[in-house]
C-alpha cells in the first residue's frame, strides 16, 4: 500500500504529488513510449502495470497514476474507462518501497533513446500549459547531449 503523510486530505495530496513529480525519468519515458505503441488497451495497461511492479518507487506511482488518468481521458468507451478505473484501484494495493532511479542514459540502447527523443520532440503542451515545461526542456537537452556525445 502506498504510504504518505496527508496534510490536506488524500485527494489534494495525490494531486499535489502528481503535479510535482518529475515525469522526465528515462526508464518511465521509455515504458510510456513502448506502451503507447501497443494498440490493445488491456496490453497497454498490463505493460505499464509490469513496469510499475518492477520499478515500484512512489515517484513511479505518481507517473503511472498521471498516465492512467490522462490516457483514460482519450477514450469514450465505457468498458475501456472501466479498465482504467480498475487499474487505478490496483495502483493503491502496491507497496512503493524502492528509490527512484536516476537518469542514467548509459543504461539504455541508442535505439531506445532515439525512440524517446523522437516522441518527446513531437510532444505538444498547448492544452495544458502556455509554454513547454522547463523539466521537459532540461531533460531533452540532457538526452540530446548524451546521444550526440556517446554514439
Amino acid at each position: 500500500m502506498r504510504k504518505s503523510n496527508y496534510i490536506c486530505g488524500p485527494k489534494l495530496m495525490i494531486y499535489f504529488n502528481m503535479a510535482h513529480t518529475n515525469k522526465f525519468q528515462i526508464g518511465w519515458q521509455l515504458a510510456r513510449v513502448n506502451a503507447r505503441s501497443l494498440k490493445d488497451v488491456s496490453e497497454k495497461i498490463a505493460f505499464v502495470k509490469a513496469f510499475l511492479e518492477s520499478n515500484n518507487s512512489e515517484e513511479n506511482y505518481f507517473r503511472v497514476k498521471n498516465w492512467s488518468t490522462m490516457t483514460a481521458m482519450a477514450y469514450r468507451d465505457a468498458s475501456i474507462k472501466t479498465l482504467f478505473k480498475e487499474f487505478s484501484q490496483h495502483l493503491e494495493t502496491i507497496t512503493y518501497d524502492k528509490a527512484d532511479e536516476p537518469n542514467d542514459f548509459s543504461q539504455y540502447s541508442y535505439k531506445d533513446l532515439i525512440r524517446v527523443h523522437k516522441d518527446l520532440s513531437k510532444r505538444k503542451y498547448g492544452f495544458q500549459y502556455s509554454k513547454v515545461p522547463s523539466s521537459h526542456t532540461s531533460f531533452m537537452n540532457e538526452l540530446t547531449s548524451f546521444i550526440e556525445t556517446s554514439f
